[in-house]
């Protein structure tokens, strides 16, 4: 871990939406960049120069070994020995050549170069210096596993450990080789020249006198332009930038090849930083060269040219070197930093500069730490990781932005494996081996498919979830959707239980709805929440004052509760006071707000009906659409009937005259689907085109005019359209090319573009996405790509977009 720059991949983004867990196939993914995200359409030019197709993990469930969080970038390397990397890739990085970001993981290919010399059998052992100790600290301070590993055929590319620094980045494979890449203006990335690579390369080695052998190296570690290295016998050697005599060969002149330290002298841990370095000899001493604020000497002066020691004690396992300070970890599980504080990253509740180490927290032991630009980490034995220091962007973890000078807790009772602090992020792997990163998310260096600016993510978020989503509903202020596991999970406003188990204040990430039980649709109406389970029972939660529960009283329920006795349901629709639902022998069924249950004299019943009433006709219904004034719903012989309020023409019999009972909308029996808005209706005919009518002030119906409609009007445009569905005040639907596209009112960002209107007609979202299907609600509006992954946008009052700051975030998976 070295120097960082602050705000190289940082943005000006006007409107972001929050992106879902990230989606691991068996196959590559075209996932939502920047601009694929809904709202791209309009702030492309503004964020992304192109939009690519991003590889993802090769299995569902990734299984992280180490994580290694640079400057603008991070790299981590899974239990299968692939190599993954995300974030900026402005100097080459990432070590995919063609790129200028990835935000989410993708795999360092295959490199076109070879070793300069024929090197270890590929199943060869890498070997740890004798006396290392391993332990869960920062980048580059864990030596590589001992034993046989078993590698690729390919070009050996099962790597033992990983290192980010400000711009380039270097790895050890299985062979004992050693490759680099990225930024090399001063030489660090040690093949001899100073040209950016973009792929890796290996470090130079028998190209000299006194140069080591390509092979046999076991650890390295990166810092802002320099690098360092131990080989498997026990030697340290580095290179690259050198003017602060960071190098430690006596000298301030920048290096292209590696050049030994301490020569005869036996290491067994390095740390480098923004402009100095620090090592632990196997006798347990540690030393330190290079800036003064990184040596911990009991002086002040210049730059040290050689290590020096750091105080007398022998018994130092672990060191770790940020920009301009360090911390050290001792036998007995004391913990030290000394250098910088200006932020608070040393622990000792001050921000006073520390010339020698300082004690972090006496009353508690640690079993690692890392140090990054201004913040700190470590994780106690047990598990437990504490974070400190600089948090302007969140990255202690803790979800506020306010610097933070003695350690606080981070993740809750989660147990922790690793961690890593990097310019202004942090990474860290659990116990379950997951991966989960926080703080500034320029260049998508935190791995979840976007580029949010500073403080959107100021909690642990995870990289490489294994969630794909199969159905997704909007509310008034809540979400739910259902997984491939066909768990239910909601999210946002609680106050009437429409969440379905949890506290009163509600939550911003998923939570289980009946953990155990299996679910295969769900319908989200003003506060509260229906869904059929997989034995084709009927179940609603929530507010229930007019009845729309159906359970047949008018007592809010913060648990599902079951709606009759039948288990023949086949779809229900929630609106903002009833409900209704279709059963399997196509018998339509509402209950709640009497005006709008569709059944003659319902209106005048106080409160509502408390229990399903049958809709005539009898038979012959497929589905229904519930909204906040009127229903709609599809019938067998493919027409379109509608009824309760009818002030705009929203149930398009031609006239404005509110209905007790279904009127046919149009006269058209091709109809295959229908979704009922706020005073507005749309509908998919058998030949893909969509068709509303109703209110039109805001440009909901798409039909190019602000005029509003008593039957049914095309939306301008394409006819291959494949899914619809209306909110409040707006529209949204996928075309046959699996394009996204939303119309109508913007308020909130519904619309996902942020122009004030769209009575032009549809605007495209998320280019670069395919997306399968998609939801309009009140005031937010979210959607699930082909690939499974879940989007959200809009208002979020209430975190009903699934994020975990008040700014917008990813759809997490419920794990968190």
């Amino acid at each position: 871990m070295g120097s960082r720059r602050r705000g190289a991949g940082d943005r000006d983004i006007r409107w972001v939406p929050c992106l879902a867990a990230v989606v691991i196939t068996t196959t590559s993914l075209t996932g939502p960049s920047a601009a694929a995200l809904p709202g791209g359409a309009a702030t492309r030019a503004r964020t992304s120069s192109a939009t690519r197709a991003l590889s993802t993990p090769a299995t569902q469930s990734a299984t992280w070994r180490t994580v290694s969080a640079g400057g603008s970038h991070t790299c981590a390397l899974r239990l299968d020995g692939s190599l993954w990397c995300w974030g900026s890739d402005e100097f080459g990085q990432l070590g995919v050549p063609g790129v200028a970001e990835r935000r989410r993981p993708v795999r360092v290919p295959a490199s076109r170069t070879s070793p300069s010399t024929a090197s270890a059998s590929r199943t060869s052992p890498s070997t740890t210096p004798a006396g290392a100790v391993a332990g869960p600290v920062g980048a580059g301070s864990t030596p590589a596993a001992a034993g046989p590993v078993a590698t690729d055929r390919r070009d050996a590319l099962v790597w033992t450990m990983v290192s980010t620094g400000g711009d380039s980045t270097c790895a050890v494979r299985a062979d004992g080789s050693l490759w680099c890449w990225g930024a090399n203006g001063n030489g660090q990335v040690g093949d001899g020249s100073t040209e950016d690579r973009d792929e890796p390369v290996p470090v130079t080695g028998g190209a000299g006198p006194g140069d080591p052998p390509a092979a046999a190296w076991t650890v390295v570690d990166v810092g802002g332009r320099h690098a360092c290295a131990l080989r498997a016998d026990a030697s340290l050697w580095c290179w690259g930038e050198n003017g602060r005599a960071q190098l430690g060969d006596g000298t301030t002149t920048d290096r292209s090849r590696p050049v030994q330290v301490g020569a005869g002298a036996v290491w067994a841990r390095i740390s480098v930083g923004g402009a100095g370095t620090c090592a632990v000899r196997r006798d347990g001493s540690l030393w330190c060269w290079g800036s003064i604020a990184a040596t911990g000497a009991e002086y002040a002066g210049d730059p040290r040219a050689v290590p020096v020691r750091v105080g007398t004690d022998a018994t130092w396992t672990q060191v770790s070197v940020g920009h301009d300070h360090a911390c050290a970890l001792r036998r007995e599980g004391s913990l030290w930093c000394w250098g910088g504080n200006v932020s608070g990253g040393l622990g000792d509740g001050t921000t006073s500069d520390r010339a020698v180490p300082t004690r972090v927290d006496r009353a508690s032991a640690w079993s690692g730490a890392t140090a990054g630009d201004g913040a700190s980490c470590g994780l106690r034995p047990g598990g437990a990781l504490w974070c400190w220091g600089a948090n302007a962007t969140g990255q202690v973890g803790d979800g506020a932005a306010t610097d933070r000078h003695v350690p606080v807790r981070v993740g809750g009772d989660h147990r922790w494996r690793r961690v890593s602090a990097g310019g202004s992020h942090t990474c860290a792997i659990r116990s379950d081996r997951s991966l989960w990163c926080w703080g500034d998310n320029g260049s998508g260096r935190l791995g979840d498919g976007t580029v949010l600016p500073s403080l959107t993510s100021a909690r642990p978020g995870r990289v490489g979830t294994g969630s794909v989503w199969t159905v997704v509903v909007t509310g008034r202020q809540h979400t739910c959707a259902i997984r491939s596991d066909r768990g239910l999970w909601c999210w946002g406003d609680n106050r009437q239980g429409q969440l379905g188990g949890r506290g009163a204040r509600g939550g911003r990430a998923p939570a289980r709805v009946a953990p155990g039980w299996s679910w295969v649709s769900v319908t989200a109406g003003g506060a509260h929440t229906c869904a059929v389970r997989s034995d084709r029972s009927l179940w609603c939660w929530g507010y229930n004052g007019q009845g729309q529960l159906g359970d047949g009283s008018r007592v809010d329920r913060a648990v599902p509760v079951r709606v009759g006795g039948s288990s023949r349901w086949a779809t229900v629709s929630a609106g903002a006071n009833h409900t209704c639902a279709v059963r399997a022998d196509a018998s339509l069924w509402c209950w709640g707000l009497g005006s709008r249950v569709g059944v003659p004299g319902a209106a005048g019943t106080a409160g509502g009906r408390p229990r399903p009433v049958r809709v005539r006709p009898d038979g012959g219904w497929r589905r229904v659409s519930a909204a906040a004034t009127h229903t709609c719903a599809l019938r067998s012989d493919r027409s379109v009937w509608c009824w309760g309020d009818n002030s705009y023409g929203e149930l398009g019999d031609g006239t404005t005259t509110a209905r007790a009972t279904p009127v046919r909308a149009g006269i058209g029996t091709d109809w295959r689907g229908v979704t009922a808005g706020g005073n507005h209706t749309c509908a998919l005919r058998s030949d893909r085109s969509v068709w509303c009518w109703g209110a039109n002030w805001d440009g909901r119906l798409g039909d190019g005019t602000r005029t509003d409609r008593r039957g049914p009007v095309p939306v301008v445009g394409t006819t291959a359209w494949s899914w619809v569905r209306t909110g409040e005040s707006h529209t949204c639907a996928v075309r046959s090319d699996r394009s996204l596209w939303c119309w109508g009112a913007a308020w909130n960002g519904r619309i996902g573009d942020g122009a004030p209107g769209r009575d032009a007609g549809p605007a495209r979202l998320g280019r670069a996405a395919r997306w399968r299907l998609v939801a309009a609600g009140w005031g937010h509006s979210c959607a699930v790509t082909a690939g499974g992954s879940l989007w959200c946008w809009g208002a979020d009052q209430a975190g009903q977009l699934g994020v975990r700051s008040t700014v917008l975030r990813r759809v997490l998976d419920g794990s968190a």
